[in-house]
């Protein structure tokens, strides 16, 4: 069963990023996340829309440097 609120490890490998990358997205308020029982936690759903939201923005700066090149 997959749960929807994930740990900074399980968050980190869901992102496939270090836990210290996930780290500093969290302090610079980058990424969703939300204090839970026993420390940071994040919803997998947000991730996942944060994710979506982070590839549509490169795309936009991909056709934008097509444009002007």
């Amino acid at each position: 069963m997959t749960t929807d609120v994930l740990t900074y490890d399980e968050a980190a490998a869901f992102l496939k990023c270090s836990r210290r990358t996930l780290e500093r997205w969290v302090k610079r308020k980058r990424i969703p996340s939300f204090r839970g029982p026993g420390g940071r936690q994040f919803s997998r759903s947000s991730l996942e829309e944060w994710v979506r939201e982070q590839i549509a923005a490169q795309q936009r700066r991909s056709r934008k440097l097509e444009v002007v090149a």
